[in-house]
């Protein structure tokens, strides 16, 4: 199947430069190359013109040493202007010829001989191509340098990843198109994503299969990168968000459900897809978080009246996804299954007091409207509280926030006649703010949300607030639930990463809490809930269980709630 069109378009739009420096290595990879450098890892340090350096075969088959210098976005044409610009191609070359470059942990690379690449996805301007091949004779008299322009990108592009993993047959490039076309469409719901990455997922070889699993892997990541590079460059990266939480969470279950949690090659590659999806967070909180933390920054002033409910669920998905984003970045940049403690610390000083500013510039981080809302509050609370150093400063700030969403709880109950929905559908909320009627089918009558609220003030002594938030609710017809997961039915792990949980869970219902937080903290401080072993823990991403909590939006465990709490 033909889809150079399809993949030189895409190739030749990459803006950005970094956006061409993140894809090729994923085609190195899939070529049974090596890499060794690439911009990510020496950010900050000059390259010498050796933006990516790799091992790998050429046409015959002999290895050699790849020293490629990438240029992209505006400088992807070669001509006089990028030629002679400072740190322009000219200058780039002549470093990656002067300078050399070490490498202690791969015998004999010294040895090796070299190979000069500059790497474009653009063309070289016709009356520029004398100056230019007269530049690269006398450089390079050995014959040691390459040219991949646009052309050679597409069709080995093509080649080793897009025909062999990405699409296909006609089914995939039917999915693949409706991607590109659709992906920042308002409303879209990315069902074509969804099935092309459960298509990937089902093909994917085996460890053994060498090279055939490190091209099909590539071909993952360069999905994702394809997705991204797609939003930001309509400047939206807010429809990359889901496709990349899905991407990501979704991979992980097939890992688990295949058992390949422990096998060193599956997690190495896993992690290029974690530090992939990672960076793209970090570049959307770095745009985002400056104006999110202003008074009201969450709020969106031309939604008009539905920012009742826009405000709140925006600020509560925010919320989520920023914490997971906090829990990640201790493993950063390795990924491996230890964090550095001292770097730990010193994030979380830095995370709680931005959380802190954000939920105190933002009133609608405190409005829970879903009773599923308990999720991104007790996401933060586990990550306060959860931090290695925990100062009575967090521990009120803490309790205040608990009672900040009671409050409002009470406050839109006065008002309007309702508690938060447990339904995740949103059109009876919508409807009734829209209203003030009460739909048929608009559900309030339990709650997961309220009992956890009250749980963690009883747990921080927060007595005064517990019992006047019982007398509050003394007169309502709630049933109070604990929702405790299944694990003799269901291997929940797996269920956690899949979907959202619902029968998965044994709900205890009708809980009565006594006259006081005292006789409450020891009616229940012996009550010992099961604490699950986690695979994805054990692999060294404990972080991904907060992520598939706040995507699927599936209530966090009791267990793993209290040992926050302790």
């Amino acid at each position: 199947m033909d889809n150079g069109l399809v993949i030189r378009e895409y190739l030749e739009n990459l803006t950005e430069d970094q956006e061409l420096d993140a894809i090729l290595p994923l085609l190195l990879i899939a070529k049974g190359f090596r890499v060794l450098a690439t911009p990510a890892r020496s950010k900050g340090q000059s390259q010498y013109g050796k933006d990516i350096v790799a091992i790998g075969p050429d046409e015959s088959g002999k290895l050699h040493r790849y020293y490629c210098e990438v240029k992209g976005g505006r400088s992807r044409h070669v001509d006089d202007q990028t030629f002679y610009d400072n740190d322009g191609i000219r200058m780039s070359l002549l470093e990656a010829k002067d300078t050399p470059f070490r490498h202690a942990g791969v015998p004999a690379f010294e040895k090796l001989p070299i190979k000069f690449v500059l790497a474009h996805n653009g063309d070289i301007k016709e009356n520029f191509r004398q100056t230019f091949d007269g530049f690269i004779s006398n450089t390079f008299p050995d014959g040691n340098f390459e040219r991949w322009d646009l052309d050679w990108l597409t069709h080995e592009f093509d080649r080793y990843l897009f025909n062999e993993h990405l699409i296909p047959n006609q089914v995939d490039s039917r999915l693949f198109r409706r991607v590109l076309l659709l992906i920042d469409t308002t409303d879209y719901n990315q069902v074509d994503f969804r099935q092309l990455v459960k298509n990937l997922l089902a093909r994917l070889p085996e460890p053994k299969h060498k090279r055939k699993f490190k091209s099909a892997w590539a071909t993952l990541i360069l999905l994702g990168r394809i997705v991204w590079s797609k939003c930001r460059q309509n400047d939206n990266l807010y429809p990359a968000i889901d496709a990349l939480n899905f991407l990501l969470l979704e991979t992980w279950l097939e890992i688990l459900r295949k058992k390949l949690d422990t096998a060193k090659s599956v997690t190495t590659e896993f992690r290029r897809m974690v530090t992939m999806h990672f960076q793209f967070l970090r570049e959307y909180f770095k745009k985002t978080s400056a104006a999110a933390a202003l008074p009201n920054g969450l709020f969106a002033e031309r939604a008009g009246p539905f920012e009742a409910i826009g405000y709140p669920m925006r600020s509560f998905e925010y919320l989520g996804l920023l914490v997971y984003y906090f829990e990640a970045s201790h493993w950063f940049p390795t990924f491996r299954k230890t964090a550095d403690v001292k770097r730990t610390v010193r994030l979380q000083g830095v995370h709680k007091r931005y959380l802190k500013k954000l939920i105190d510039s933002n009133s609608a981080c405190q409005r829970p409207l879903l009773d599923s809302h308990s999720i991104p509050i007790l996401a933060t609370i586990n990550y306060i509280l959860g931090c290695k150093q925990v100062s009575k400063a967090d521990r009120k700030f803490v309790g205040d926030y608990v009672i900040g969403n009671l409050d409002s709880i009470f406050v839109i109950r006065d008002v309007s006649g309702r508690y938060p929905s447990i339904s995740l559908n949103l059109n009876p909320l919508i409807e009734y703010v829209a209203t003030s009627e009460r739909p048929y089918n608009y559900s309030d009558e339990s709650s997961l949300l309220i009992p956890s609220l009250l749980d963690i003030l009883a747990s921080l002594k927060r007595d005064r607030p517990w019992a006047d938030a019982l007398r509050l609710l003394s007169d309502s017809e709630i049933d109070f639930q604990l929702a405790i997961p299944n694990t003799v039915e269901f291997d929940i792990e797996e269920r956690l990463f899949t979907d959202h949980m619902d029968e998965e869970f044994l709900i205890e219902s009708s809980i009565e809490y006594p006259a006081t937080a005292e006789e409450y903290r020891e009616a229940t401080g012996n009550r010992i809930f099961e604490q699950i072993t986690y695979r994805t823990d054990k692999a060294g991403f404990p972080f991904l269980r907060t992520l598939a909590h706040v995507y699927y939006k599936s209530e966090f465990f009791p267990g793993d709630v209290r040992a926050s709490l302790s």
